[in-house]
């Protein structure tokens, strides 16, 4: 709910900054808010890229303990304390 809050608050400023900026020919402003929009692909290429690389490293993680807990269950161990 945050984040679509903060979305619609932040469509909103950029709505009104934008058209009072053009308006009034003031062109920085403008500049500042359409300068970052041909990054977002970008960002979210990077970040679905990030959440790959964690889950991969989660799933990991996850098959060696399996690995370790067969192990030890063939070796005729009781299963692995966890701390």
């Amino acid at each position: 709910m945050a984040y679509t809050t903060a979305l619609g608050l932040w469509a909103f400023v950029f709505k009104w900054v934008l058209v009072a900026s053009i308006l009034q020919r003031n062109w920085l402003p403008v500049g500042i808010l359409v300068a970052p929009l041909p990054l977002a692909p970008l960002l979210a290429w990077w970040t679905r890229r990030r959440r790959a690389a964690s889950a991969e490293a989660l799933l990991a993680e996850i098959r060696a303990a399996r690995a370790a807990r067969e192990a030890a269950r063939s070796d005729g161990e009781d299963e692995p304390m966890v701390k």
